[in-house]
């Protein structure tokens, strides 16, 4: 009776673990076929990402191929927003001379634009509240050896293409270390027109050696111009357009696929 007993034990402890193990293949089974399924449901939206990714990249890439730094400075509209400045400190020294009038100033092609970088020294000086009169007597240069730009235009190029980049830097679809690098394009420019500004202080003490009257204006606007081109250093531009170029060749992989 006894052995009966513990022979029904023994059959029923042998039914429990093999339920415990078909219980656990199952769940196993179970865990594979949802992951597979997981899987097969999100492929067509991990490829469509994907396919994004790839035309964002490749849209990023012929955004920056250049060959030089010059072709990556008018892009940028840079050349034109120096352009447009050297034409103001021309007007500004032409107001000195008294060869123009304020008035005459405000069909310039510089005043059209919406967007002007001010230094420290004018935001302090001119800057206003609501309502409050301008001292037009304290905007004028009484020497101009101690004349200073203290604003620039910018171009609208220029605003455009920072727009585009900011599109770049907010896209979901670009990795991070792309994004960064592509900021750094955004802070060089920045600082290219904060360097514009200085340098066309400096520039502006040549001008009376080469200016004596009012038809010269015109002749010594290429001059400044060159002096520009050498003083402020646009290699950095360059490099990091460069920088960015290889960046994409290396995540995607382009020279391994072709060797």
């Amino acid at each position: 009776m006894n052995e009966e007993i513990i022979s029904v034990l023994r059959i029923e402890n042998y039914r429990e673990f093999f339920e415990i193990i078909c219980k656990i293949i199952l769940t196993f089974i179970a865990i594979l076929t949802y992951v597979n399924a997981k899987k097969t449901f999100f492929s067509p939206f991990k490829n469509e990402v994907f396919k994004k990714q790839i035309n964002e990249i490749s849209m990023l890439y012929e955004y920056f191929q250049s060959t030089s730094e010059i072709e990556l400075i008018r892009k940028f509209g840079l050349e034109e927003t120096k352009i447009l400045n050297v034409i103001k400190i021309l007007d500004d020294y032409a107001i000195y001379k008294k060869w123009m009038t304020q008035s005459e100033v405000k069909k310039r092609p510089y005043t059209k634009y919406s967007v002007f970088i001010f230094s420290k020294e004018y935001a302090e000086k001119f800057l206003r509240l609501p309502l409050e009169e301008i001292d037009t007597e304290q905007e004028k240069v009484s020497n101009w050896n101690e004349y200073i730009c203290i604003n620039i235009a910018i171009s609208n190029k220029t605003i455009q293409k920072l727009e585009e980049l900011d599109k770049f830097i907010n896209s979901p679809f670009l990795p991070k270390i792309l994004k960064e690098k592509i900021i750094r394009i955004k802070k060089w420019i920045n600082n290219y027109e904060r360097k514009l500004m200085l340098e066309l202080t400096n520039i502006s003490r040549e001008i009376p050696n080469y200016v004596k009257n009012y038809n010269d204006l015109n002749e010594v606007c290429p001059y400044l111009e060159n002096l520009l081109n050498q003083n402020i250093n646009t290699e950095e531009i360059l490099n990091i357009s460069r920088d960015i170029l290889n960046t994409i060749e290396k995540y995607l992989k382009t020279n391994e696929i072709f060797n």
